[in-house]
Parts: structure tokens; C-alpha cells; sequence
């Protein structure tokens, strides 16, 4: 989450709730509910457990099921007032609470100020310290801390990646940020700029307040899930991987980029036996430029003339309903939220429309029948040996877990094909793996004459395990 700010602002904040005091987690929790995550609709700030254990530096309690985030609410009640209130966690729709509060609206311009603020006359938001390069070596302790917290609950296939990755020195990005000492390089000035051109303001500000994280934190740090639902892991605070693909390759010109074609519908095709979907992979089918050609565009045509409007829509509108789809998301909430997206988008047509489409057909009656499959047989072993069993209780409760389990296959199999090279990079000195991407990684070579051969290593490590498996894919390659 956001750690610095201007300090003329800091200042009226604390004049407003002169409450706050030098309470760091109340500090902590309110930049939160000014630039944390926002809920999609109602755009209320998201405070699940996670983010109030970290926000009161209580991860080793929330790991060992022994936390509740209820005391820290009912505390920034007290400095807030009672119009601070918040809805309740529904465990078994998966949704996380919402906090309900409006900042008075001379706190909410200066909120919005901030955003767009890039002054090196920064402090800390919860101490008021003045932001330094020895108070930055002080965060970097924090953050390895939590690192080596949450490193002791991650799976045993997550742990060699979180190890490498943890692990990177920090002028890999310094070098990325800066040109010199006190001077921002041109990937970060380009960086800026593009986003400041965004149209989406919701989507600007997102990254805004990412890069300003970038520039105080630099380094990425990643954490298993809390609740050990995935082999999958996720940044642990604001930064590169939580970019926009177009700014993250902005920043990190310079880095090559490989990512697995088709990574999830290439996976399911195999996992839940679908001729369709394999054919069409077969075919060299590209899947994005399919859902457009469905609605009536041509994807290439925009990637050429209209870029920032097709990597938005491709993202928001068929990215996240194909992965929907894929991760079990009901039917309801997928056709709620792609009608929101398409709408936003100006896209004629409606979510029927996508699930209409023979590929998206053929993946729905899979996914069905699949579910059904896990629902009597009451289990699943993934490619590690996992067995994830179907809970007893209610038949929504049931469902809830099926849908789960839907996604810890496939992301387990998508760990497998990638774990090899983890482990080239741990044993050479050739290049280094800088940014991981779920089904992708970035890389910085270290010596250019070895730079081919190590590719062709790479995709040849990956090419072997997805072979193995019958999985349609490959390993994309792009100099950045």
C-alpha cells in the first residue's frame, strides 16, 4: 500500500482527526481507504483480513488463524466518528468487507492532490518521518521480515520461486528509476506519461499511486496465498508486477518478457478434456483475437491504431470473464460483470453473446460436467500430489469449494511447466528472473553473448514439461 506523502497534506489530515495522533496503523488504515484497492461497483475500499493484519503488522497472527480485524475498525471508529462503519465479510460468496465513509470534501481534494503528486518532499504517511534513503533501508527490513513470515506457509512448489524472487538485489529497479542519484531515468518519464494519458481515471490513478510506491519501495517483494488456496504467488506490496502490461513494459524496457501462449485455456483443454478448445490451439488460434472478431472488431486493426482502448478492453472485458469462466465464477456474476465491462467499453453486444460463442460453449459444458466430476468423486489431486477434498456442509458451501478447486489444478499445472526455470536461473550467473507473471516471467540478461542460448534453454525447459502433459502452448518471447 502507499507509504509516503506530501507533507503539507499529511499535515491538514492530521489537523482534521487530530485522533489519528501517532497511531501508525490508524495512519496506515486511513491512506488505505484514500488509495487502497476500491471495490468494482460500489468503489468502497476492500479490507479483507490480509490487509488489516498487515496494516497492524500482524501477519505472524493471521497465518497462525488467530487474528481478527475487527479491533482495528472499531478503533478508527473512534477517530472518525459513527458515520464510520463498514459491511460484514460473507465467507461463503467469498466477498471481503467494504469500509462506508466519505472524507469531507476539502480532505477528498487533497486525497486527490496526492495522486497525482510526484514531489521528492515526501514523509512517511503513519510516522510523519521525512522520507530518506536510511528510512528506506528501514522498510526494506520490514518487508523481508514479512517475507520470511509468510515464506513458512507457502506451498513446497511455491517456495523456490518466493526464495529467488525475495531474494533479488534492489538496483535491479533502481536502475530502472534512476539515471543517476536524484535524477529519474527516461523508462520512468515515459512511464509517467503514459499514464497520465489513460482516459480511465479510476485506471490513472491506480497506477499513479502504483509508480509513486515503485519510486519509494523499488524493490518487489511476493507472498504465498494466506489462506493456502493456491500454489500460485502475488506481489506483496505496489509494485512492477502490478502494472499495466503496457506501462510495466514501459518501465522495464530493457528486460525481455516470456510468457505462455494460451497459459489457462491451453491447461483446462487437457485437464477437462475438450476437443474443441485443443483443436482450436492446434490451429495456431488466437483466442483474444477471436472473442473480438465475435463482437465485431478487428483485433489487430486496434492493436495497431487504438492500442490503449484494446489492451483495456482486452483485460477488462474478455481477459477477466474467460478467467472467470475458467475459475468458476457463477454464470450470474459473469454475465453481471462482463454486461458492467462491455457497457464501460462502448461494446455492442452482451455477455449471452460471448457464451454463445462455440469455444466459450464447449469450455462452460466442460466446466459443468467437470465440477460434477469433483463434486462425486469429493476430491482432486493436483500435479504436485495436493489432495484438495470437498468440505462437508450446505450444497453453497460445496459449490463455494469445487469452484476453488477449479483453479488450484490448473494453477498448479501452470506452476509445473515454469518451475524449471527457477531453478536454471538459481544456477547461473547468465541473467536473472526480475518479475514474475503467474504464467510468465520477465528476465535481465547479465551477458549478452549467451543471451540466445539461454533463451532457447528457457523455452526449451518449458516446451519439455508442456509436452509431457499433451498442454498446446509455448513459451512467447519479447525484447522489451
Amino acid at each position: 500500500m502507499k507509504k509516503t506523502i506530501n507533507k503539507q497534506i499529511r499535515d491538514a489530515i492530521s489537523n482534521e482527526y487530530p485522533g489519528l495522533a501517532d497511531n501508525e496503523d490508524l495512519w496506515r488504515l486511513l491512506a488505505y481507504m484514500a488509495w487502497g484497492i476500491k471495490e468494482a461497483i460500489t468503489l468502497r475500499p476492500l479490507v479483507d483480513q490480509e490487509t488489516l493484519a498487515r496494516i497492524e503488522r500482524k501477519l505472524p497472527a493471521l497465518y497462525g488463524n488467530n487474528y481478527c480485524g475487527l479491533t482495528l475498525l472499531e478503533r478508527m471508529r473512534e477517530v472518525l466518528g459513527e458515520e464510520f462503519t463498514w459491511t460484514d465479510y460473507a465467507f461463503t460468496e467469498s466477498k471481503a468487507r467494504t469500509i462506508i465513509f466519505k472524507f469531507p470534501p476539502h480532505i477528498q481534494a487533497l486525497i486527490d492532490t496526492e495522486v497525482y503528486s510526484m514531489s521528492d518532499d515526501r514523509v512517511y504517511i503513519d510516522t510523519g518521518l521525512k522520507y530518506s534513503r536510511r528510512s528506506k533501508d528501514r522498510d526494506k527490513l520490514l518487508m523481508e521480515q514479512e517475507a520470511r513470515i509468510t515464506f513458512n506457509f507457502a506451498a513446497p512448489e511455491a517456495k523456490p520461486i518466493l526464495e529467488y524472487m525475495n531474494e533479488l538485489p534492489t538496483n535491479l529497479v533502481t536502475k530502472l528509476v534512476y539515471e543517476k542519484e536524484g535524477v529519474y531515468s527516461e523508462n520512468w518519464k515515459n512511464a509517467l506519461a503514459y499514464v497520465m494519458d489513460i482516459d480511465d481515471e479510476l485506471v490513472r490513478e491506480s497506477q499513479l499511486i502504483t509508480l509513486q510506491n515503485i519510486r519509494d519501495e523499488l524493490k518487489a517483494y511476493y507472498k504465498p496465498s494466506w489462506q493456502g488456496n493456491t500454489s500460485r504467488i502475488f506481489p506483496a506490496n505496489l509494485s512492477i508486477p502490478m502494472l499495466m502490461k503496457d506501462v510495466r513494459k514501459i518501465l522495464t524496457k530493457g528486460w525481455w518478457e516470456m510468457d505462455l501462449n494460451n497459459s489457462q485455456l491451453s491447461i483446462v483443454a487437457v485437464l477437462w478434456d475438450i476437443p474443441e478448445v485443443q483443436d482450436f490451439l492446434a490451429a495456431k488460434g488466437k483466442i483474444w483475437n477471436e472473442l473480438f472478431k465475435h463482437f465485431g472488431m478487428d483485433a489487430e486493426d486496434l492493436k495497431v491504431n487504438n492500442r490503449k482502448w484494446y489492451e483495456g478492453a482486452k483485460r477488462e472485458v474478455f481477459k477477466e470473464s474467460l478467467y472467470g469462466l475458467i475459475y468458476g465464477m457463477s454464470i450470474s456474476n459473469l454475465v453481471k460483470r462482463m454486461n458492467a465491462s462491455l457497457q464501460r467499453y462502448g461494446i455492442k453486444g452482451d455477455a449471452k453473446h460471448f457464451l454463445s460463442h462455440p469455444i466459450i460453449k464447449a469450455l462452460h459444458e466442460a466446466r459443468n460436467k467437470k465440477m460434477k466430476e469433483m463434486l462425486a468423486s469429493g476430491s482432486v489431486k493436483t500435479i504436485f500430489g495436493k489432495e484438495i477434498k470437498v468440505p462437508e456442509g450446505k450444497a453453497k458451501e460445496k459449490l463455494r469449494a469445487i469452484r476453488s478447486m477449479l483453479a488450484q489444478e490448473a494453477q498448479a499445472v501452470e506452476m509445473y511447466l515454469l518451475l524449471p526455470v527457477i531453478e536454471l536461473a538459481s544456477k547461473t550467473d547468465d541473467f536473472l528472473i526480475t518479475v514474475w507473471q503467474h504464467d510468465g516471467f520477465s528476465v535481465s540478461f547479465k551477458r549478452e553473448a549467451r543471451r540466445e542460448r539461454n533463451i532457447r534453454k528457457i523455452q526449451q525447459l518449458v516446451q519439455e514439461r508442456a509436452d509431457q502433459l499433451g498442454i498446446i502452448t509455448y513459451l512467447e518471447v519479447e525484447q522489451l
